[in-house]
């Protein structure tokens, strides 16, 4: 005891030198008229710590050792607190770094630091853990703790990462656990405030260590934190309780400084996933949030914590948050283990991504010409099947949909027209109901303004945009048949939509692209129909002949057309494109009178109804320019018939060789090839051998022959109309 005492008085009195050498070194500084000699205060000073520096050196007395370390750690706090208010360390730029440099100007503060490393060395050597824990007990003094912190930092940079993590967590989960105890016992307010305080101003120093070795690129911190928070992650609770706590741990320091997190979602994220949001959050809500955060609810820290964050760890943040928000398989896996985590999280998440959204679109409109590799938020689901994902979830669940929509109204936004058609080409393929469209026109509220002509646009690369959606889904039949009843539906708004709303002003009207976009739909009609019929689907043939029907249908002008304000409609269209919209037409009806015969009672009622539609659209609704255009479809239809009359009617391909289906026809071929059968030749040897041929000039003979050897005309187009239309009367 004696002992002990003397080695505290001792130590006491290098405190005061040492105290005293810094108060008139920086009084030097600041007043140097008022500056004294105190050299041989500070060669005192110096020259105890030697002494004890020479004593832990030469033999290792472990408790002698860490109350050595002890004493350095407090010695540093109090010249902190103690000289906190001069002006020499105050409003310094660099903040701990620049008190550590200032205090290693006074000597007997640069030899005490030689002493803190000479015993941490020793320490770190025979018992690590409690060097750690020694240091981790200092850091209750904060602040003024952080300069001898960052002078450790830099010291002993691989050497003290792995342990002073592993005490840092162990002194969390001690804190857990104390906390439980005193709140069990029912101790006073004031204890368990204390016992808060104590454990905060640690933890915030560790934070602030974190940091800085972050700055440093300190590759072993890296591998640490990583490893910590992947075996807390893969941990399993037992009776609810968690025996790792690491997460929370590092939670902890998030919440005391921004830039830990920031360093956390850089270094780890790659781990940064749907499932191990859940069990991270799992895990969070097993602790008592006055421990981890008491001032306020995680949902309102969390959205600080968005707004704060740089735009790449945004990035990543938001990818994982999206997916959780929107897949509504995401947590299948875990429901059963926590009902009440999952929907705790489907509850408050949206609060998250509508606080995302927000900084993207602000980031959208704040800057002109925003690019990606600025802002790569914004392209988190920009593309391919990411875009597409978030696209269906607007569709499908209109709770969302509000969210997602502004998402890629800044997305159109930052990328420019081509991406808002490719948006609206992509939910005209994905949206499976007719409802569901009104999600596309809210869409369309608000990018129109921006981009009056992206119907236009987007009409141009539909087909291309559905093939591509096709693909990235791996649907085995194409997505046509739903395109053509969509833009059916939105023409069907269009024009039942009072003047008054905006939906009769986004121009979804084909107009100018009318021929492009219906040659090309078409394109894959054809295809796809002609597939159907080869596989003896001839129920999605015929969908696809109504549709196509149906469309054509809406497409007519208004009967009112020209109703002052309104909208008009003209179907008018580039040449190139009304010679193959003709053509794709006549194909189309023949593959529709192709499947009259084919044992489907309503075939012949598609075939009757898309005629009917054809025909008005080819000879009525046609601009007044096209009109000659209709003996094409004429032409090319009938054409197509008589190539495939074998296939379509059980007859000869032959057009001459053509039967009539009356006696009255039959009987009058019959009387032309028994005519044809005679022969000049024959009628010369009927001559009677006494009469010369001058004779028989006018005789009659001859010209008989010649008569019926007159040749017989083909059939006429206007023949084979009539025996066409026959021909579908009777089938």
């Amino acid at each position: 005891m004696k002992t002990f005492q003397k080695k505290k008085a001792v130590l006491g009195f290098v405190g005061l030198l040492i105290h005293e050498n810094a108060h008139q070194c920086f009084l030097s500084k600041e007043n140097p008229q008022c500056a004294v000699d105190y050299s041989s205060v500070e060669n005192a000073a110096i020259t105890l710590m030697k002494m004890v520096e020479n004593a832990v050196a030469s033999s290792f007395i472990k408790q002698s050792v860490i109350d050595v370390l002890s004493w350095c750690c407090s010695i540093s706090s109090e010249l902190s607190q103690h000289n906190a208010g001069r002006s020499t360390l105050m409003n310094l730029p660099r903040g701990a770094e620049s008190i550590l440099d200032m205090f290693k100007m006074v000597g007997s503060v640069a030899q005490l630091i030689k002493l803190i490393d000479a015993t941490i060395n020793v320490l770190l050597a025979k018992c690590p853990d409690e060097c750690m824990t020694v240091l981790f007990d200092a850091s209750r003094n904060g602040s003024h703790f952080n300069w001898i912190w960052l002078h450790i930092a830099i010291t002993f940079p691989g050497s003290i990462v792995d342990h002073l993590f592993t005490v840092g967590a162990a002194q969390f989960r001690a804190y857990v656990d104390d906390f439980k105890v005193k709140e069990r016992t029912q101790v006073s307010a004031a204890v368990l405030a204390g016992i808060h305080e104590d454990y905060n101003m640690k933890l915030s120093s560790l934070s602030d260590v974190f940091n800085f070795l972050t700055r440093r690129s300190n590759t072993e911190l890296e591998k640490v934190v990583s490893r910590m928070i992947k075996d807390s992650l893969d941990s399993s609770a037992k009776d609810g309780v968690f025996e790792n706590l690491d997460f929370v741990f590092f939670f902890k320091l998030v919440t005391c400084s921004v830039e830990t997190l920031r360093c956390l979602i850089r270094q780890n994220a790659d781990a940064a996933t749907p499932s191990n949001f859940f069990r991270g959050i799992r895990q969070l809500m097993s602790v008592d949030q006055r421990l981890v955060l008491s001032s306020m609810p995680y949902m309102e820290f969390a959205k600080q914590m968005v707004r704060a964050l740089d735009v790449q760890s945004l990035s990543v943040v938001f990818s994982c948050i999206m997916e959780m928000a929107l897949d509504p398989l995401i947590f299948s896996q875990f429901e059963h283990q926590d009902p009440g985590v999952c929907r705790a999280i489907r509850e408050k998440i949206v609060l998250v991504v509508d606080e995302i959204v927000n900084l993207i679109v602000r980031a959208a409109h704040s800057k002109q010409n925003l690019s990606i590799v600025d802002y790569p938020p914004a392209a988190e689901f920009a593309s391919g099947k990411r875009l597409q994902f978030v696209i269906d979830a607007a569709i499908s669940s209109p709770p969302w949909a509000g969210s997602v929509i502004r998402y890629l109204h800044a997305v159109s936004i930052i990328y420019g027209e081509a991406k808002a058609a490719e948006i609206i080409c992509r939910f005209i393929v994905g949206c499976v109901e007719a409802q569901s469209l009104s999600a596309l026109c809210a869409f369309l509220t608000t990018i129109v303004p921006y981009y009056p002509n992206v119907m236009r646009t987007a009409y141009e690369s539909l087909t291309n945009i559905m093939k591509v959606v096709d693909t990235e889904k791996d649907v085995a039949k194409s997505s046509i048949l739903r395109v053509l009843n969509n833009i059916r539906v939105l023409l069907e708004w269009e024009q039942t939509a009072e003047d008054s709303l905006q939906l009769k002003y986004f121009r979804l009207y084909p107009d100018a692209t009318f021929g492009e976009l219906y040659t090309n739909l078409l394109y894959e009609v054809l295809n796809t129909a002609e597939d159907c019929i080869a596989a003896n689907e001839m129920q999605m043939a015929m969908d696809l002949v109504l549709a196509v029907s149906r469309l054509i249908e809406v497409t007519a002008p208004y009967t009112a057309q020209f109703k002052e304000g309104s909208p008009n409609r003209s179907v008018k269209m580039q040449i190139r494109h009304a010679y193959k919209l003709m053509l794709q037409l006549a194909a189309l009806q023949r593959i529709a009178l192709s499947m009259v015969c084919r044992e489907h009672d309503i075939a012949i009622s598609v075939f009757e109804e898309y005629r009917t539609t054809i025909f008005v659209f080819v000879y009525q609704q046609l601009n007044p320019l096209l009109r000659g255009y209709n003996n094409l479809f004429l032409l090319s239809f009938l054409t197509s018939c008589v190539q495939d009359a074998k296939a379509l009617f059980g007859d000869s391909d032959d057009l001459v060789a053509w039967k009539y289906e009356s006696e009255e026809r039959a009987s009058k071929l019959a009387e032309i090839e028994e005519a044809q059968e005679e022969s000049f030749l024959k009628a010369i040897e009927a001559m009677p051998l006494g009469r010369r041929p001058n004779q028989l000039a006018h005789s009659g003979i001859i010209g008989k022959g010649a008569r019926h050897l007159q040749k017989v005309d083909p059939p006429s187009v206007r023949w084979l109309v009539v025996i066409v239309q026959e021909l579908v009367a009777v089938s």
